[in-house]
Order: structure tokens, then C-alpha cells, then sequence
């Protein structure tokens, strides 16, 4: 029933690798006495860690089984992705100092995990600074990213403030089917009765028009250069945000060896830990062995 136990233990993992990892039975075995009692050390270990309600490994580990192959290969990262590679390098960061807490006399299989696990303190700094956990891109990700968006902040409240005065003039207010202006393929329209279309009262870009047809949706002359100034300025934006994303990738693959390192080191500990976790939940205790020597028959 090796399969049903291998189960057990794969629930009490949290991440998926090691989920995986265990279910494909691939795991810290040996038939070498020594080896086979430091194993069961390291789990009594992490016992006493969770019996102390300690922080070690307490949040789950990104999955990055995906995310760590697109970077070797050169690829590009979505925002979510690099959200994913920060918050794996703030549990390596979590985790090491977390280990440096436990006494190397009380807890050494533990502390061989520590030389493997590296914070890159300034590429995590890097990325949460640009990167949110929606995956936005926030402002302060660069001087540029930040004037450009100000720019189109500033554009939007031009346009916002031209179009109510429009609205609450009384030679426009007359025409208009509602005291509103909306937004049409991106273009700020005022609704206007189709029947004052041509009277040249609101003078501009015809957009759409109502299923009924009583109205139509007219960008005022007045608000269409600083629209189209918005639309460069997005433009730029998206170029701008390109080149912080791609920078950011080339930063980790610059740290690929210490990122795959880290994963590797979170799973085997997150492996480990589920070892206690099914000790604890199964009422299991630590064997102790011996060596048996086979006599000649």
C-alpha cells in the first residue's frame, strides 16, 4: 500500500511540485543506515518546528514549474508571472531567515537546507516595486512609466472639465438628449438628439448612434487633440511598460541558477515538512533502527 501512504503524504505537502514529486514516489530514500536515520532526524526536526508554531514554511510556495522554463528559454513573462518569481524569492528570503533562528546543535538536517536558499534582496525589491498582486503595473516602476501616466491623468481631467462645460452651457444643454457625456470607441461623445445633428450647436466627430436612432454620439471639436494626445501618450505607455517587462526578465534570468536553486530548496523543505505534518496527524513516532547483517546459509 506504498501508492495509498504516498497519497497521505502528498495532501500534507502545500506546493504542487511537491505534491507532484511525491506522488511520482520521488523521494529521499535509502537502505544506508546512516542516511535513513538522518532522514528520519530531519523529520523529527521539522515536528518540533511545527509543535513551536514556528514561521518556517507557513505560506505556499509559487508554482513556478511553468515560469522557470519560460525564462531558460528566453522568453517573455506576463506580470502575474514576475509577481509569482517575487513572492518566491520573499519565502526563500522568509525561510533562510526562519532556519537561521533554529541551533545548529538541535536542528542540523534543517540548517543544511539554509546554504541553498538566496533572497536577491534587490531583485525582489525590484519587481514588487513594479509589479502588484493584480498584476498592474504601478507607476513607480520607472520615471518614465510615471510622467507618461500623469500626462494622460492631466489630459483626462482637461477633457472631463471641457465637456462639462459644454454640458451646463445653455446653447449645448438644449440638445442634448441626457446632461452626460460617455464614451464612444475610446472617444469622449456628448449624447445629442439626432434631430439638432446638423444645427452645428455641438460641432465635432460623429462616433455612433442609438438603436433608435434618436441620438447621436458626437466628440466635440474641442476635445478631440487632447484625445488623440491621450492615445500617443497610451501608446507610449504600453511601450514603456514593455521594456520594464522585458528588462525585469532579463534581470531573472541573469539569477536563473539561484531561482531554480530556490525552488528546488523550498520543495525539498516543503517535502519534509509534510513528513511531520503526517507524523503529527497519524500519531506516528520515530523507529529506531538497526543494522542487520545477512549470515551465509
Amino acid at each position: 500500500e506504498w501508492d495509498r501512504l504516498l497519497k497521505y503524504l502528498s495532501d500534507q505537502a502545500r506546493s504542487a511540485l511537491a505534491k507532484e514529486l511525491i506522488l511520482q514516489n520521488e523521494l529521499d530514500q535509502s537502505d544506508d543506515l546512516d542516511v535513513a536515520n538522518a532522514l528520519l532526524d530531519e523529520t523529527k526536526e521539522a515536528l518540533s518546528v511545527i509543535e513551536s508554531n514556528s514561521s518556517l514554511m507557513q505560506d505556499v510556495i509559487p508554482d513556478m514549474r511553468t515560469i522557470l522554463p519560460v525564462l531558460a528559454s528566453g522568453g517573455s513573462l506576463q506580470p502575474l508571472e514576475l509577481y509569482q518569481v517575487a513572492k518566491l524569492l520573499s519565502l526563500a528570503k522568509n525561510t533562510k531567515q526562519s532556519i537561521s533562528l533554529l541551533s545548529q546543535d538541535s536542528f542540523p538536517q534543517l540548517n543544511r537546507h539554509a546554504p541553498a536558499l538566496h533572497a536577491l534582496e534587490d531583485l525582489q525589491r525590484r519587481i514588487a516595486a513594479s509589479v502588484d498582486e493584480g498584476g498592474n503595473i504601478s507607476d513607480d516602476a520607472s520615471p518614465r512609466l510615471s510622467q507618461i501616466r500623469s500626462t494622460i491623468r492631466k489630459l483626462h481631467s482637461r477633457i472631463k472639465d471641457e465637456l462639462q462645460k459644454l454640458i451646463h452651457s445653455s446653447k449645448v444643454a438644449k440638445v442634448l438628449q441626457e446632461p452626460i457625456y460617455t464614451i464612444r470607441s475610446g472617444r469622449y461623445v456628448l449624447p445629442v438628439n439626432a434631430n439638432e445633428r446638423n444645427t452645428g450647436t455641438v460641432n465635432g466627430i460623429v462616433h455612433d448612434s442609438s438603436q433608435s436612432g434618436l441620438t447621436v454620439y458626437i466628440e466635440p471639436v474641442s476635445v478631440i487633440e487632447p484625445t488623440n494626445q491621450i492615445r500617443l501618450n497610451e501608446s507610449e505607455e504600453e511601450r514603456e511598460i514593455t521594456r520594464i517587462l522585458n528588462e525585469l526578465c532579463d534581470l531573472c534570468r541573469q539569477n536563473m541558477d539561484k531561482l531554480d536553486t530556490n525552488y528546488g530548496a523550498l520543495t525539498k523543505i516543503d517535502i519534509v515538512m509534510a513528513r511531520a505534518r503526517l507524523a503529527i496527524k497519524s500519531g506516528g513516532k520515530r523507529p529506531e533502527l538497526i543494522a542487520v547483517q545477512n549470515k551465509a546459509t
